[in-house]
């Protein structure tokens, strides 16, 4: 039987992995829309994931977790070059990110401290990620 602590770190080991690859999905898509409107929008929302995944370490470091090697899965450095390619990608990584963080919040060993970050922190982010790449296809 795993401990609560040992649940703790496995999900917050998806989690981090999870805001690492999609931080580095959207450094990508920056270069993909490199001197346009659409570069500005991504770098902010690609902040996001690099301050979720600091977050997401301090509280997995804090409970004696180690770090992932890398993220969820490997990013293709070679982005589709349709625009609205991009941006599906990106907006597909948002909906898998904004569904585990849900399915973290139903693991009822999941720390409070956690629970909180994941419900007044990240879920947020995600509800606005998910509207702002919404606006973007809406501009292109």
């Amino acid at each position: 039987m795993t401990s609560a602590t040992e649940t703790t770190i496995d999900t917050l080991n998806v989690l981090l992995r999870g805001a690492l690859s999609t931080a580095e999905a959207y450094h990508l898509a920056v270069e993909k829309f490199h001197g346009q409107f659409v570069a500005l929008e991504l770098l902010r929302l690609g902040a996001d994931y690099r301050e979720a995944a600091t977050l997401l370490l301090e509280h997995l470091v804090a409970r004696g977790g180690i770090p992932p090697d890398h993220g969820r899965g490997r990013v293709e450095s070679d982005l589709p070059s349709s625009r609205n390619t991009v941006l599906q990608g990106l907006k597909e990584r948002e909906q898998q990110a904004f569904d585990d963080y849900e399915s973290a919040l139903e693991n009822p060993e999941l720390p409070a401290d956690c629970h909180l970050l994941i419900r007044e922190t990240l879920l947020p982010n995600c509800r606005d990620h998910l509207s702002r790449i919404a606006d973007l296809f809406n501009r292109l």
